[in-house]
């Protein structure tokens, strides 16, 4: 038997080396989390936006040696299906499919962005000497991220690693100010904007939060400006090639994704036309719906549409004199846009059941956001104005690509950064006991009404949208649905 000094000591030890290590436990444990789901899921197709990403990764070495020209889309940045390219290399030299390997970098890449790198980013904008994020929250974190976004993991898709290279340029950004480190926020940030050519918005933004000092810091100015050379030269590595892959296809030295071939019709402009007329689009493989694209109406964007006259937009002033038509309408659409991208109501891009109940995901989804909405609120104090600035220099590099997409047909996943966000004021900031605690019998029933009201409301605004799907309204609850009759199909 051991003595009792060791006996103590050995647990004593474990737990030190934990707190001293949350964030690699934790991606660890998640990582292994996500990858028994997912390795272990049945086999799904690699479809639509997935397969277009592994066809393009494929391109870098058609005819069997790589050649990086070789990559020709305007639409999608070179680096993503450069990285796919490696799995594209492996799957030569070993007995897997390219779904494993999707999954397997699916579960790395969640136990870096849930475990790791949207810790480190609110510990660093917490008040100098907070202590690390412990390991329990960073676990409740990639929960929420499992249960709400687990389905995502499975294929290439751009958004996570996006905002994982995104996190993670703005984490560095607030933690360091060395020269080398602004090298990597260099190249995370450009990275993301490549990834997802939204967040391109966010590179001068970046900047300034480099340049921006830390409290307490005295640096020579000289560095500074050192650093901030180092941050635009990890961006001209990254947007360099895309520059040469614009002109060699193109005929464009722009260092960003075109998106758009010179001359033809912007996309952004056609998201515009659709944003008007849906509220809201899902991607569909299920048996129990007749196409892939699920789209749900808006009878008042329609109408708008409809009575501007036109066929197709082909200009910005176009859509800012429909705008300017009906301002409140336009208002009013937007925000249904940004609960819609809020209302999430699967667990992957791919809806392999239309008709499925979700109303259990719903409630949890508003309770979280909701939760995360307070915790957030509550932590605004009387601070100095310049502690202000790097927190609103994060928020908007994370929020403002979001801003674009309110006027296009909502998905969920253009509001991710949202989300997480507020994921993160829940999982590292609730304390619903002991604010129960502390509390008053009145604010006590406050709270419960306030949150009663809001969840309620949400379900209410759902439960319209829903019954605008396309092809047959979608019900969110049993008592919805008619008792007899074949569903009643919406167009618009």
């Amino acid at each position: 038997m051991l003595p009792n000094s060791a006996a103590t000591t050995s647990p004593s030890r474990v737990t030190a080396w934990v707190g001293r290590h949350p964030g690699g436990l934790a991606w660890l444990v998640l990582t292994l989390l996500f990858s028994i789901y997912l390795l272990s899921s049945e086999p799904l197709p690699i479809i639509y936006d997935a397969k277009e990403y592994w066809q393009l990764a494929e391109k870098y070495r058609a005819g069997g040696d790589f050649r990086f020209l070789a990559f020709d889309s305007v639409l999608r940045g070179y680096l993503f299906p450069l990285l796919l390219s490696g799995l594209v290399w492996l799957l030569q030299h070993v007995a897997l499919t390219p779904l494993d390997l999707t999954r397997a970098m699916g579960a790395v890449t969640a136990g870096l962005l849930f475990g790791v790198v949207m810790p480190g980013l609110w510990r660093a904008l917490q008040p100098m000497g907070s202590p690390p994020v412990p390991l329990g929250r960073r676990l409740l974190l990639g929960a929420l991220g499992f249960v709400f976004w687990r389905g995502y993991f499975n294929f290439p898709l751009s958004d996570f690693p996006a905002l994982l290279a995104l996190a993670g340029g703005l984490w560095m950004a607030v933690r360091s100010r060395s020269v080398g480190s602004g090298l990597l926020v260099g190249l995370c940030v450009a990275a993301a904007a490549n990834f997802r050519p939204v967040y391109a918005a966010t590179l001068p933004l970046v900047l300034l939060l480099s340049l921006w000092p830390q409290p307490g810091a005295a640096r020579p100015q000289w560095l500074a400006w050192l650093r901030g050379l180092a941050v635009v030269a990890g961006m001209a590595l990254v947007m360099a090639p895309q520059a040469a892959v614009n002109q060699e296809h193109f005929g464009v030295r722009s260092p960003f994704v075109l998106t758009d071939r010179p001359g033809k019709p912007s996309l952004y402009l056609n998201q515009l036309e659709w944003g008007l007329r849906y509220q809201k689009y899902e991607t569909s493989i299920a048996a129990d719906y007749p196409i892939p694209p699920m789209v749900f109406g808006s009878r008042e964007g329609y109408q708008l549409w409809t009575d501007s006259g036109l066929k197709r937009l082909t200009t910005y002033a176009q859509y800012g004199q429909i705008a300017q038509s009906a301002p409140f309408t336009v208002a009013s659409i937007w925000l249904v846009h940004l609960f819609n991208g809020l209302d999430l109501q699967y667990t992957t891009p791919y809806v392999q059941r239309v008709y499925a109940s979700t109303w259990g995901l719903a409630w949890l989804n508003y309770t979280v956001l909701f939760g995360g909405f307070c915790v957030l609120a509550s932590r605004v104090r009387r601070r100095p104005w310049r502690s202000y600035v790097p927190i609103a220099l994060v928020l908007a590099a994370l929020l403002g690509p979001c801003l674009a997409t309110l006027p296009v047909a909502m998905e969920c996943r253009f509001l991710l950064p949202i989300h997480l966000l507020l994921y993160a004021g829940f999982a590292f900031g609730a304390q619903p006991l002991a604010f129960w605690r502390r509390s008053d019998l009145r604010q006590r029933l406050a709270g419960v009404a306030l949150y009663a009201t809001v969840v309620v409301s949400c379900f209410i605004v759902s439960t319209n949208m829903q019954l605008s799907l396309d092809k047959a309204p979608r019900y969110v609850f049993k008592w919805q649905r008619p008792e007899v009759g074949p569903p009643k199909v919406v167009t618009w």
